[in-house]
């Protein structure tokens, strides 16, 4: 089998209103999170995560959050040439304690990505992902509060082990772009 080099992206920008419903959610998601166990097994750690509910659209911290993140999916489609983003599930991860963490995984659709809602920026525990075309390179993604990380769901990625008690609270999701722009196919047939 021969490996072809081919590049990738990760798209890293704010979420538009971030500041209007940063406490807002975190409030309800701590309120939910109540309910919720931690997932801890050989490779994750993770407080709170509301992952077995990623479809329900009727969760009060979903329904805030999601026409914020349509909206940034849609400039995010359009930076690339896409149409149409769908978002297939949504979740939040809560992270609290020393050594909660998410090991190395991939996510299915065809992008994936982290809405850093609740973050430290002078302690990050920062997303990693592996480069696809040479696994022995890593790529720090370097987010602060309020950022959105978009990156090809196929890319294995995980968030490294909290080495103090600090709450980080991400909502995780997974899109695919229906589309392309129709303006693109006439760009793209002159390649």
């Amino acid at each position: 089998m021969m490996k072809l080099k081919v590049e990738s992206f990760a798209l890293l920008d704010k979420l538009e209103g971030h500041d209007v419903i940063q406490s807002k959610l975190i409030d309800l998601i701590r309120k939910d999170s109540d309910n919720k166990k931690m997932l801890n097994d050989d490779r994750n750690r993770i407080s709170y995560v509301d992952y077995d509910n990623s479809r329900d659209w009727d969760r009060e911290h979903i329904k805030l959050v999601k026409p914020y993140l349509q909206k940034h999916f849609e400039k995010c489609a359009d930076a690339q040439g896409y149409a149409n983003p769908v978002i297939e599930n949504m979740w939040y991860q809560r992270y609290c304690y020393v050594g909660d963490k998410h090991g190395w995984h991939v996510h299915g659709g065809n992008f994936t990505g982290v809405y850093y809602l609740k973050y430290n920026n002078e302690r990050p525990t920062e997303t990693q992902l592996i480069q696809p075309y040479d696994q022995n390179k890593r790529v720090m993604l370097v987010a602060e509060e309020g950022d959105v990380v978009i990156f090809p769901s196929y890319m294995i990625h995980k968030s490294p082990a909290l080495v103090r008690n600090d709450e980080k609270i991400i909502i995780s999701f997974n899109i695919y772009f229906a589309d392309i722009l129709p303006e693109m196919f006439d760009r793209l047939d002159n390649i």
